[in-house]
């Protein structure tokens, strides 16, 4: 089984009142939020994701191949471009080389923190 939404929980609770607590909770890296308020999702949204979930259809996670440019999504490295090099053994996370003007590193990123580089992007910033 693959998984949605990696890196995401679906809280059904008072998330204003409840905020820091999830906040600290274990794996919890932020609480998506809009204007400083937790963002509400519909129980509409989520009775069609689990109707998405009990057809067996998954949202499978792009494929990249050893070399792609791809753009870090978020967190402190969010707008950085680098270069994939692998995936983790668990599928989870990526492998990716960092270059800047003061060094060159390789760091792990969740999969849903990375996406792929638009080819066109890359030859204009080039």
């Amino acid at each position: 089984m693959e998984v949605l939404f990696p890196g995401y929980i679906f809280a059904l609770c008072d998330a204003e009142l409840l905020f820091r607590k999830l906040l600290f909770t274990r794996g919890v890296a932020y609480v998506v939020s809009f204007g400083g308020r937790p963002a509400e999702v519909s129980d509409d949204l989520i009775e069609a994701l689990r109707r998405r979930t009990e057809s067996k259809a998954v949202i499978p996670p792009v494929a990249f191949k050893r070399g792609d440019p791809v753009v870090i999504q978020s967190g402190v490295f969010r707008d950085l471009i680098g270069i994939f090099e692998r995936e983790t053994p668990d599928h989870e996370r990526v492998q990716i080389l960092l270059n800047t003007l003061a060094y060159s590193a390789r760091a792990q990123f969740p999969r849903s923190h990375v996406s792929a580089l638009d080819k066109a992007t890359t030859q204009q910033s080039a």
